[in-house]
């Protein structure tokens, strides 16, 4: 870095300069000094979530198709999501959430327990969008236990019982919401 007086109508003013000098005795612009690396990213404080799903039909949130798929075989799964309109049907996991849905219906042949390893931050509140008087399958993304608010009625699917009102949502539980208005269901951390 160099120090530059300038003189100009009688006055001095002192302008500092990143430049440095250059081949044959000229100015260049000065190459900056790069910042130092970057502190690594803090350890997750919870990186897994672990669900266990039965064997049979549940309803789950979209990303743990896949692992289930992965855990028994792709093809021996079934998986169901639901546009508004109809069940869209495939055979093996769920690529993608759609505009309609962070939950599906599985099909899986065995009991498998899946531990989902992309979750680093625990997510305290979220939030899924209901059209009025449109069933949607909604999941809990979270990796704990979340209070539903905002629908009108919420209704989770138990193998053995069938289903039950509720708005309480272990994680990766998937549920039917409606919401007769429409509006926005927001899901809390239980305290």
């Amino acid at each position: 870095m160099k120090l530059l007086l300038v003189a100009a109508a009688g006055m001095v003013v002192v302008a500092v300069s990143m430049l440095e000098a250059g081949p044959a005795g000229g100015l260049v612009a000065a190459t900056p000094t790069p910042p130092p690396p970057a502190e690594p990213p803090p350890p997750c404080p919870h990186p897994t979530r672990t669900v266990t799903v039965p064997a049979g039909w549940s309803l789950v949130e979209t990303d743990l198709t896949n692992l289930i798929a992965n855990a028994v075989a792709p093809a021996t799964i079934d998986t169901y999501t639901w546009d508004g309109m109809e069940y869209m049907h495939t055979a093996g996991p769920v690529v993608v959430h759609s505009a309609f849905t962070a939950g599906a219906w599985v099909n899986s042949p065995a009991t498998v327990t899946v531990t989902d390893l992309h979750l680093c931050n625990p997510i305290p509140t979220f939030a899924f969008q209901l059209p009025a008087n449109e069933w949607r399958i909604i999941a809990n993304i979270a990796t704990t236990p979340e209070q539903a608010s905002g629908m009108d009625e919420l209704w989770a699917y138990d193998q053995t019982t069938g289903y039950y009102q509720t708005d309480i949502l272990q994680p990766g539980q998937g549920a039917w919401a409606i919401s007769y208005q429409g509006g926005t269901i927001t899901f809390r951390q239980v305290p």
